[in-house]
């Protein structure tokens, strides 16, 4: 059997006998161990030095603490110190915010750059940085809400006197405060946010309102041009219906005197005219009467029609004709000719007053 064999045999033996080992059996061995290392007294020293730092670090830590609510810097300076060194909860950022505080009540209490407070402070202030380095590789950050009090370390009562139950409440109301003012933020800045969308959707809609306004001030100067064309246009209208009107008066002046020559029989015009109706029955009604005159009438007009190179569409209509020859008396002819002239221009004028009137509505509209 080689020493490979031996070896692994030892191994199975260990095994086997740990297999049916029960946690009593295994306690009982620890117990065994702890005794035989109890009798040598360099292991029993480093024991007891270890079980001493366990249970230092965190009274240390709440006995500075306490120095802190009394005001007792220099005892809590030390007593942070050690539990700070020990590593318990957040005594090193509490150490440096110590180390910082008497550093500037030693700066405002030095007499000048060269005085001993003002060096402490200056030593105060690299201890303090060196204690922000340890608070932030152990996880704690200066003015952070993880800040730990002394309820959160464990075993360490919180109001075990008057100091510390002040100081508890203060730091719970500090909290609350704290926890107010970041709510307090939250909501100005939700607000803020809400303002300003407010107030682009407002732009928005104004500058919607301004184009919209420049649209209708086109449309309605568009509307007051062409009302301005069409008003301009009647004007014309007028103008040429005011000469046409002063044709037709003196072409009803000469129609009367023809008709009149007619009757006598003192005209060429009026033999013409018998002529035309020498066929005629003379128990012909007026009305047959009436009619001849008009077609003789129209044929005087289509000659001067022909004279004056008048369109068709200027040239009185066989109504207007007739209105004009039975308006005519044999004693008073021409002066109903130009009564019933007048009472067509002013008809006509009164069609152009209401239409200035409109242009007068159109115009304050388009202001």
């Amino acid at each position: 059997m080689n020493l490979e064999d031996r070896l692994r045999g030892a191994a199975d033996a260990i095994i086997e006998a740990t297999r049916h080992e029960s946690p009593q059996d295994e306690l009982k061995k620890l117990y065994v161990e702890s005794d035989q290392r109890a009798q040598d007294p360099l292991e029993l020293l480093a024991f007891d030095h270890a079980m001493k730092e366990t249970q230092l670090g965190p009274a240390a830590y709440a006995l500075g603490v306490h120095y802190v609510v009394q005001d007792k810097l220099d005892e809590a300076d030390y007593w942070l110190r050690v539990a700070a060194q020990s590593d318990v909860g957040d005594a090193a950022l509490r150490l440096a915010q110590l180390c910082e505080l008497r550093a500037v009540l030693n700066f405002n209490k030095s007499e000048g750059p060269d005085s001993a407070l003002e060096q402490l402070s200056h030593s105060q202030n690299l201890e303090a940085r060196y204690w922000y380095t340890r608070a932030a590789a152990a996880g704690y950050e200066n003015g952070k809400p993880e800040l730990l009090s002394v309820a959160e370390q464990p075993n360490e009562p919180i109001d075990c006197c008057d100091h510390m139950e002040v100081g508890s409440s203060l730091l719970r109301a500090g909290r609350l405060v704290d926890n107010a003012q970041e709510e307090a933020l939250t909501i100005v800045r939700r607000a803020r946010r809400d303002a300003e969308s407010f107030v682009e959707d407002a732009q928005e809609e104004a500058d919607q309102a301004q184009v919209m306004a420049r649209e209708a001030r086109r449309d309605a100067q568009a509307f007051v041009d062409e009302a301005r064309a069409e008003v301009e246009s009647l004007a014309n209208q007028r103008e040429i219906l005011a000469l046409q009107l002063a044709q037709l008066r003196s072409m009803l002046e000469g129609l009367a005197t023809v008709v009149a020559r007619n009757e006598t029989g003192r005209s060429g015009f009026g033999r013409l005219s018998g002529r035309l109706r020498r066929g005629r029955s003379r128990a012909a009604s007026r009305r047959s009467v009436m009619s001849a005159d008009v077609e003789f009438c129209a044929r005087i007009i289509a000659g001067v029609q022909d004279a004056l190179e008048m369109p068709d569409d200027e040239i009185p209509s066989r109504d207007l004709l007739a209105r004009a020859i039975a308006s005519v008396s044999p004693t008073g002819r021409q002066h109903d000719i130009r009564h019933e002239s007048i009472r067509l221009a002013e008809s006509t004028v009164g069609s152009q007053r209401r239409m200035s009137a409109a242009w007068g509505s159109v115009a304050v509209a388009g202001r």
